[in-house]
This record gives structure tokens, sequence and C-alpha cells, in this order.
């Protein structure tokens, strides 16, 4: 499962790579857990996009921050979700065991752009889910699933902005490439929620090897 994300974009660059109208306002984060609000990109009234911040996962409803693409249809939590673009500059994942945790980036420390749903939960509460796939050939070393990341060219098909017909749109939740991709050992503090730096997904140390 996806448990922790990151998001220290400057709001410029974020509304310019996601083609909104106006710089979204987020201060930054290196370690965004479940439960913490999240940047997700929506269509708005007028069919163009607009980023909302979104609690990660429905509370007080267990492991809802993620969500396995083959059971987006039959999930109770989140079949009536609508679809929209969860905005990061990746996430971390975990071996079991005593080793360091990982950082995962898109090659040239992209923007890392992942599928998910998102619902109205009372109010003007809104939570959303992380779509997840079967891992690529670089994560299944780490994690069997890893977030459907999804191309520029994919956006429009999940966001419902070009004609596509349910199984076309389930088409892009799909492993993202392991040759654009990147992870990296980072220190463990990044397990503790209360730590919030950049130095959290630095490399472990000067010689630590970055995998790609």
């Amino acid at each position: 499962m996806t448990q922790r994300i990151r998001l220290f974009a400057d709001p410029d660059a974020i509304a310019a790579a996601l083609a909104l109208a106006a710089a979204p306002a987020w201060r930054p984060s290196w370690n965004i857990a479940p439960g913490r609000e999240v940047l997700a990109v929506l269509r708005d009234s007028h069919g163009g996009r607009g980023a909302r911040a979104l609690r990660w996962g429905l509370d007080p409803a267990p492991g809802s921050f993620n969500q396995a693409a083959e059971t987006i249809d039959t999930e109770p939590a989140w079949r009536q979700g609508r679809r929209c673009l969860i905005v990061t500059d990746g996430y971390y994942e975990w071996r079991p065991g005593p080793e360091p945790p990982y950082a995962v980036a898109r090659m040239k420390r992209r923007l890392c752009v992942l599928a998910g749903l998102w619902a109205e939960e009372g109010g003007s509460i809104a939570a959303c889910t992380i779509v997840t796939v079967p891992a690529n050939e670089l994560m299944s070393t780490i994690n069997a699933r890893m977030p459907a990341i999804l191309s520029e060219a994919d956006w429009p098909a999940w966001l419902g902005e070009t004609p596509a017909t349910p199984d076309r749109a389930r088409a892009v939740l799909k492993p993202y490439p392991s040759d654009d991709m990147m992870l990296w050992p980072v220190d463990k503090r990044v397990n503790d929620t209360a730590n919030d730096d950049a130095a959290l997904c630095g490399p472990l140390s000067p010689t630590t090897r970055v995998h790609a």
C-alpha cells in the first residue's frame, strides 16, 4: 500500500504543468500521511481543471486511502467516486524488516501525478483515495503493488476531459514504466509523521546509489 507521499513543488510550476487557471494554495510537505490533506486536480463546473485540497482516506474507514484498480467498480466506499489527479513529487515505500524506507520518483524529478477517486463525505468535507495497480519490475523488489502513476497523455482520459468509455478510462490504470522511475533509500525519520522537512527525501548517505 502507498502510505506516504510528498509535494514540495512550487505552486506556479504545478499550475503550469497541470494547465490550471491559477496557482493552488499549497504549503510544501515532504511527509504526507493518510488522514491529512493532499492536492487534487478535478474537473470544475465549467469542464476546466481546478485544484482542491482533499483529505486522504475516508474517516473512519480503515484502509480507505488506497483502492485497487481491479475493484474500483465494486468497493462500496469508492464505487460512486469521481475521478481526480493527485499531485505529488513522489512517494515512499517500505520493505518488511529493518531496511530503511525508500523514496520513489519519476526520472528528472518531474511531478508524479497519481490516479485518484474522490467523494463528498458530508458538509464541505471531501475525501480521496489513491488507485493502486500491480507493481512494475523496479517496484516489485519492494512491494507487490504501486500507485497508478499517470503519464501526461493519460490525464484527460482519467479526468473525463476527452470522450472515453469506462473501459478506456480504466485502461490508463497500469504499471508505470520502470525506466522512467528511480528509487533510493532514505533516513528512517520519515517513519514519524511529525517529521516534515526536505532532508527526508535526501539520499541516506553521499554514496547512496539511486536505482533506476
